[in-house]
């Protein structure tokens, strides 16, 4: 009983140590290289539809920003922006 407990802790100490040698064997990237590899994937086409995060746009308008502040302060005067702000809908609390 002893003699195979002993050989089975042999047995499991060098398999962890086998795991780690291999786990500190793997150097961490730089940036750089990990820039690199994408953008070589993305030349490659390498990386699937949907897999890379697409480009903001910038929002369109049809009305200029002066149009759009005039509109605004238009708005403010007849007491429709007030209007905008209200709740639309008040639910009593239950008693």
């Amino acid at each position: 009983m002893k003699k195979s407990l002993i050989t089975l802790s042999a047995i499991a100490a060098a398999v962890f140590t086998a795991q780690v040698a291999v786990a500190q064997d793997a150097a961490p990237k730089t940036r750089a290289e990990v820039k690199a590899e994408a953008a070589a994937a993305n030349k490659a086409g390498t990386i699937e539809k949907g897999a890379a995060v697409p480009k903001a746009t910038k929002p369109t308008s049809d009305h200029t920003r002066a149009e759009t502040k005039a509109e605004a302060k238009d708005a403010v005067k007849s007491g429709e922006a007030q209007k905008l702000n209200q709740p639309t809908a008040v639910v009593a609390p239950k008693k």
